[in-house]
């Protein structure tokens, strides 16, 4: 949990300073993690569904600059913090940034601990 808290406030501070939250990248080739999983669906679901969410969510964090939820909220805080405190977002925006943060946080955690599959597996010989 720390070391999520840690990895997540990384990107919030990346996102402070630029203003848009990058797609994070993973530690390892999508073609490693086969015969587990299927690296090209792997990569895929990455660039377009995380990647859909990191766009979504970006929109989102630009209307929010305007609000007093970025000035109490995001400024100090994180997504897990925007996430924790949604009642105080703009109700007009509070699905998005729940289906969009909660997406990223979703997304970023499975791809961080997806790992390589390990020599041998899968094979049935």
């Amino acid at each position: 949990a720390a070391l999520a808290r840690l990895v997540l406030a990384v990107a919030w501070l990346s996102v402070v300073a630029t203003q848009l939250l990058p797609l994070p990248e993973v530690a390892y080739q999508f073609e490693e993690l086969e015969p587990c999983f299927h690296g090209m669906d792997a990569r895929r679901h990455h660039q377009e569904v995380f990647g859909h969410h990191v766009e979504r969510f970006n929109a989102v964090l630009h209307q929010l600059q305007h609000t007093a939820a970025y000035r109490s909220i995001l400024k100090h805080g994180g997504i897990d913090d925007l996430l924790r405190r949604l009642r105080e977002v703009p109700r007009a925006l509070q699905r998005r940034v729940r289906q969009h943060a909660g997406g990223y946080v979703n997304h970023e955690l499975f791809f961080r601990t997806l790992r390589p599959c390990p020599s041998g597996a899968g094979n049935d010989g």
